[in-house]
């Protein structure tokens, strides 16, 4: 393997010798646009150098854009949840691929990518979302670095906007027992009181079934948690080993989902579904009640509507 630095107009190349191929003929990677033959001469070494070490990448004008949809995206559509698959697609459609979309791969930078998350914050874009969009790319652009495609990560370096965690509110004791007082006898009552004595999430409420509980021996078991992908309703695994756990109950809540399950029955499912969804149009009807717009911190009175106070 040689190199040789060619003038090629005023600028200058390193033209790389990467020997001969099936056929015999040489094959040749030109590396161009460099200002000074010095600049060149560097580039020279570093090529050489990545040659020797196995880490040569070759010039490739793949755009960002045709990286993302056609390479990346099918590539981990497997290997990632569907809702996080969901969610990068969503950031490389809406924010990536529009701003530098027609970027080569290979001359992406880390100053594009700084001006694109001060471009976003400047037209109104909340800095978590920037977030998502930089660990979106990061993301991308390590699998490509991983599979032969560039030399280095820009994303590594470029600066993602902090966040302003704001002082939390909570509920009072006192306001959690006024809460559950003035929502007893509601249909789903008995979740609410789950919830908010249990700290489960709003999915694993909603993917519990009458077979992850033991009320005689006072547990349940989360296994499983309803989640939206593009607006469909889907069935996911707990994210992490310690998402699957066992969960003690306290006598007032057994005695809730024992009279919850006496008022709505099993579902004639032999107790194996979902005890507070009801399918309408396709959609868990509790979902709706469990995903108000309106989500504060702190309640404003006990006796507002549950979904709107407690999720």
């Amino acid at each position: 393997m040689n190199a040789a630095v060619i003038k090629r107009g005023k600028r200058y190349a390193v033209r790389l010798d990467l020997g001969r191929g099936p056929g015999g003929k040489r094959i040749y990677k030109w590396h161009s646009g460099y200002p000074t033959k010095r600049a060149a001469q560097q580039a020279r070494t570093e090529l050489l150098g990545a040659l020797e070490r196995n880490t040569y990448v070759p010039p490739d004008k793949t755009t960002l854009a045709h990286y993302l949809r056609q390479q990346w995206l099918p590539t981990i559509a497997t290997q990632v949840r569907p809702g996080t698959w969901a969610e990068y697609r969503s950031k490389a459609e809406t924010h990536l691929i529009p701003a530098l979309g027609q970027v080569a791969l290979q001359q992406l930078t880390t100053a594009m990518l700084n001006a694109l998350y001060t471009d976003l914050l400047e037209r109104g874009t909340g800095p978590r979302t920037v977030q998502y969009v930089h660990a979106t790319i990061r993301k991308a652009l390590n699998d490509a670095a991983r599979w032969g495609l560039l030399t280095r990560n820009p994303a590594l370096h470029a600066t993602a906007p902090k966040l302003r965690r704001g002082e939390l509110q909570t509920w009072t004791a006192e306001q959690l027992r006024q809460f559950l007082q003035a929502v007893e006898g509601e249909r789903l009552a008995a979740a609410w009181r789950l919830g908010a004595l249990t700290g489960m999430r709003r999915g694993e409420l909603l993917g519990l079934r009458w077979s992850d509980l033991d009320l005689d021996q006072g547990w349940l078991s989360v296994r499983q948690a309803l989640v939206v992908v593009d607006r469909h309703v889907q069935i996911s695994e707990p994210k992490t080993a310690r998402g699957r756990r066992l969960i003690a109950l306290d006598p007032g809540t057994i005695a809730a989902l024992r009279t919850h399950r006496a008022r709505e029955g099993t579902g004639g499912d032999g107790g194996r579904g979902r005890r507070w969804s009801q399918p309408r149009a396709g959609w868990p009807l509790a979902w709706s009640q469990f995903s108000r717009k309106r989500r504060p911190s702190a309640p404003r009175s006990p006796s507002s509507r549950a979904a709107e106070l407690l999720f």
